[in-house]
C-alpha cells in the first residue's frame, strides 16, 4: 500500500508540472546567476466549488447538477522574478504575481415558463506564486529548472450576469 501512495504521489507531482523555455539575453554566466525575470501569459483553468462561501448561488443561477465544483476558463498574465539564495550553489528564489481573469458562461433553459436566458461568471484573482528552483547546467545552452513551491491566491473580483 505503500508503495501505491509514493507512486500515486510521484504521478501526481509530474502531472502538476508545468515546463517553459526561456531566452536570456547575457555575455556572461556571471550575468545569469544574479537570478532572471520572466514574464508570461498563461492558460490557467480555476476549479471552484459550487457552494463556496465567495460564491452566492443561493438565486440558482448556476445549476450543476449536483456537481460539487465547477471550472472556469482563465487567463493569467504575469512576471517572476529569480534571486540567487547562495554564491556557492546554483539555488534560487523566485517570486512573482500574476493576475487570472476566470470565466464561464452557460445557457439556463427553464421549461416551465419556456424561457432561455445565458448566465455568466466573472472572476479576477491576484496569484502569488513562490518556488524555490535549483539550476541544472545540462549544456553550455541548455539549463534544468526544477522547482517546489506554492501559490497564494486572492480573489477579489467576482460578478455573475443573467442576459436573455
Amino acid at each position: 500500500m505503500k508503495k501505491f501512495k509514493f507512486l500515486f504521489a510521484l504521478v501526481a507531482l509530474f502531472a502538476c508540472t508545468n515546463a517553459f523555455a526561456q531566452f536570456t539575453k547575457s555575455s556572461s554566466k556571471k550575468d545569469i546567476k544574479k537570478g532572471w525575470t520572466t514574464v508570461y501569459v498563461q492558460y490557467s483553468p480555476l476549479k471552484m466549488a459550487a457552494q463556496s462561501s465567495s460564491f452566492n448561488n443561493s438565486d440558482g443561477i448556476f445549476d450543476y447538477g449536483g456537481k460539487k465544483s465547477v471550472t472556469l476558463n482563465g487567463l493569467s498574465l504575469g512576471a517572476n522574478h529569480a534571486f540567487s539564495l547562495t554564491t556557492k550553489a546554483p539555488l534560487f528564489l523566485e517570486v512573482g504575481g500574476a493576475i487570472r481573469y476566470a470565466f464561464k458562461t452557460k445557457m439556463i433553459r427553464e421549461y416551465d415558463d419556456y424561457a432561455e436566458y445565458k448566465c455568466k461568471l466573472n472572476l479576477l484573482t491576484l496569484k502569488v506564486p513562490v518556488s524555490v528552483v535549483y539550476d541544472i547546467q545540462a549544456t553550455d545552452n541548455f539549463e534544468i529548472l526544477p522547482f517546489a513551491g506554492l501559490y497564494l491566491s486572492y480573489h477579489f473580483w467576482l460578478k455573475s450576469q443573467n442576459s436573455a
